[in-house]
């Protein structure tokens, strides 16, 4: 390689026993050398001082290498070549305290690690590098690259990265079928750099959480997102979020598609109008988002007050001191309850039921009269025609409460628990 530097230094741990050398622009005589047993550390000098336009470097017995740390110089893209390096377990480039020395030459920027099938730790921190490509490094287990100009790496997938730890330029984040990597390992100095994000088959990492942490981040510049597996809920301004960034998708070939690729399922916390429930689902096509299942009020079996009802939706009611206000389905529930006139038909035995008017109780829902005081003797009666509803009760003896779980959606809800007692039976009412 070439490279700038001042009194240029090399680190070096063996994989195994040999000789090991460093040559300054001759590949056939070596400036400084040791012999070293496997797992013995040695530190090359090389003498020399160059920040212009870089010297040639030669490392012998690098095929016996498990460890090489070059931090302590500048490389230059001409002549870089790391095949030789079929041992190394820990490629040093950059580091904590690195600082890059002018080079006439240009920085080294696009590291192609080629086929290292035992490296296990790299580290680019501050360097120049933008781009790195890892996709035959199965066994890289960490990866330290915050302070440099990365954008991009592309690491083996079902591979075995552990941590992740990425600079403030970074703008692609892709995980995919990676086992061992979580949320608290993926290292990101600023998550709002990221334009796109893929996560899929990675069971480790909440990539719900991952995605919002880039979403909520200021200025966020996320644009193209693939996100498989969504399991998660909340009240949906998440959602609104979402949909105000106009997001596009990544297809399975990491392409770009018109709709953005988020897909699973997402569970309101607070009921939702049926608009603004028809904008999130159109914004986000693939997302399964579920309407809350139940609006919750409960009573105390101790309290004998009759305003002894609250509206565990809303926070109010008896328990918040509060007057009760209706909320979520009871609302929707209410508002699909209209007054009827009824007559049972003893010849089919059904109840013939006429809708009224919901203002005017004189007159049915087309304008026409209704005789509301039967002054002919129809002897009909009038109801209030409740809709389908689902309903389910809770007899908490522990807190002596009783709680009502209304739901005014077509589907039954969907349970959360994973085994059903065969003694549990539910039945819709209509």
């Amino acid at each position: 390689m070439r490279a700038t530097g001042k009194l240029v230094s090399v680190k070096i741990r063996a994989a195994k026993d040999g000789y090991f050398g460093i040559g300054v622009d001759r590949a056939n005589v070596a400036t400084d050398s040791c012999y070293l047993k496997a797992g013995q550390t040695y530190t090359l000098q090389s003498g020399m001082t160059n920040t212009g336009s870089g010297t040639m470097l030669y490392v012998f017995g690098a095929d016996k290498l498990e460890m090489l740390d070059i931090s302590g110089c500048t490389p230059s893209p001409a002549s870089w070549d790391i095949s030789a390096l079929t041992l190394v377990k820990e490629l040093v480039i950059g580091g904590a305290n690195y600082k890059l020395q002018n080079n006439n030459e240009g920085y080294l920027t696009n590291l192609a690690l080629g086929n290292l099938p035992f490296l296990e730790v790299l580290d680019v921190r501050n360097t120049a590098i933008t781009t790195i490509d890892a996709r035959y490094c199965p066994r890289l287990k960490r990866v330290q690259a915050t302070g440099s100009q990365l954008t991009k790496i592309n690491v083996a997938e079902a591979g075995n990265i552990e941590r992740l730890e990425v600079p403030a330029t970074y703008k692609k984040l892709v995980l995919r079928y990676l086992p061992k990597l979580t949320n608290t390992s993926i290292v990101l100095e600023n998550s709002g750099s990221i334009e796109t994000l893929v996560v899929e088959g990675c069971e480790k990492i909440d990539q719900w959480a991952l995605m919002m942490k880039c979403v909520g981040a200021t200025n966020t510049s996320l644009k193209y997102v693939r996100i498989t597996g969504i399991k998660t809920s909340g009240d949906g301004n998440e959602l609104e979020k979402l949909k105000s960034l106009n997001l596009q998708g990544v297809d399975a070939t990491l392409s770009v598609s018109a709709q953005p690729v988020l897909s699973g399922t997402y569970r309101l916390t607070r009921y939702t109008d049926d608009t603004t429930l028809e904008g999130w689902r159109t914004s986000l096509p693939l997302l399964s988002i579920k309407q809350q299942a139940y609006s919750d009020y409960k009573e105390f079996d101790n309290v004998e007050d009759t305003e002894n009802i609250t509206n565990v939706d809303n926070s109010t009611g008896y328990d918040f001191s509060k007057d009760y206000v209706a909320s979520g389905h009871i609302l929707k529930i209410r508002k699909k309850s209209v007054p009827v006139k009824g007559i049972f038909n003893k010849a089919n035995g059904k109840m013939h039921l006429t809708k009224i008017s919901e203002s005017d109780y004189t007159k049915f829902a087309d304008g026409s009269a209704f005789d509301n005081k039967d002054s002919l003797g129809e002897q009909y009666d009038c109801f209030m025609f409740i809709p389908h509803f689902w309903y389910k009760g809770i007899n908490d003896f522990k807190s002596q409460e009783k709680h009502t779980l209304l739901s005014s959606n077509r589907e039954e809800p969907e349970t959360t628990f994973t085994k059903e007692p065969a003694a549990i039976k539910r039945v819709p009412i209509c």
